[in-house]
């Protein structure tokens, strides 16, 4: 009676054990509930200052003229005297601020004296080509018509926030003098102060 106790007691016991005693798989798989090799993420930042450049009238240009007769000045209605040459004929200008504003170019011609004698009435036919940088706007109506001993400054050139920017390049291209006729012209070397002003418009 005993041993049949103990054999049924081991028989209850042996398949018990061997469910524990198995691969352990099922156990394992239970405990494991995440990725074996999670990823791990931070930010950092990276930084750079940029900083402001200037707008600049790097260099303007001086005009000079072909000769002109005291006969033709004295009988004829006008007489034109044509630039001698452009060739370094230039101005130059940088808006390198990067804040997106505007600028504006200008000039205006004095009077034209040869000591205490004048040129009672002339002007300039300014034609400027834009070169290089294809963001500068060009000149204004294509030529600008510069009255010599004008109150006011004449507007060449403007730019806004969308143009402008960088190294800007103006050739003098044809640029005539207009002299009108004047009987009692004097001989003489002529000479007129040319004020180019570049100025921010602030837009």
């Amino acid at each position: 009676m005993f041993m049949k106790k103990g054999l049924l007691a081991s028989a209850l016991v042996l398949p018990i054990l061997a469910m524990g005693m198995g691969s352990g798989t099922g156990v394992l798989a239970a405990e494991t509930t995440g990725p074996s090799n999670p990823e791990i993420t931070k930010t950092s930042k990276a930084s750079v200052v940029v900083t402001p450049g200037k707008l600049e009238l790097v260099a303007v240009p001086d005009l000079n003229f072909t000769k002109v007769s005291v006969s033709d000045i004295a009988t004829k209605p006008y007489t034109d005297s044509r630039l001698a040459s452009t060739r370094f004929s230039r101005v130059l200008l940088n808006d390198f601020r990067g804040d997106s504003k505007g600028w504006k170019l200008s000039a205006k011609l004095g009077n034209l004296n040869s000591g205490k004698n004048k040129i009672n009435s002339a002007q300039m036919m300014l034609t400027l080509g834009q070169t290089g940088n294809k963001t500068m706007p060009g000149q204004l109506g294509g030529y600008t018509w510069l009255r010599a001993g004008g109150n006011s400054a004449t507007l060449l050139a403007t730019s806004d926030k969308s143009s402008g920017s960088g190294l800007g390049n103006y050739k003098i291209n044809t640029t005539d003098l207009r002299i009108d006729q004047q009987e009692d012209i004097q001989a003489g070397a002529y000479t007129g102060t040319m004020t180019w002003t570049l100025a921010s418009t602030g837009r």
